[in-house]
C-alpha cells in the first residue's frame, strides 16, 4: 500500500495488480504485495493506443481535421483526439 494519507481511486487488473491514484501519482502492487515506484500518472497513464500514437502502416491516420474555440480536433477512422 502507498503510504499516501488518502487515495483518489485505486482498480485490479486482470493480472492481480492494484493500481492507486492520488493527485498526480501512481503506484502499483502486485498480487505478492510487491510494490513498484511512484511515478507521475502521465508517465504511464492517458496515453492511449490508436492510430495517433500507434499508426498501422498503409492505414490513414487522420481523415478529417477542425477547429473550435481555439481548439483542434483530428479525426482518425475509429477515434479523434483535441490539441489545446
Amino acid at each position: 500500500m502507498p503510504s499516501w494519507s488518502s487515495i483518489d481511486a485505486a482498480f485490479t487488473d486482470k493480472s492481480n495488480t492494484t493500481w492507486f491514484f492520488q493527485g498526480s501519482k501512481y503506484i502499483g502492487v502486485d498480487s505478492s504485495k510487491t510494490s513498484g515506484k511512484e511515478a507521475d500518472i502521465g508517465q504511464r497513464w492517458g496515453v492511449e493506443s490508436n492510430q495517433f500514437t500507434a499508426p498501422v502502416k498503409g492505414e490513414p491516420v487522420v481523415i478529417a481535421a477542425f477547429s473550435h474555440d481555439g481548439r483542434a480536433f483530428l479525426i482518425g477512422p475509429t477515434s479523434y483526439t483535441v490539441v489545446l
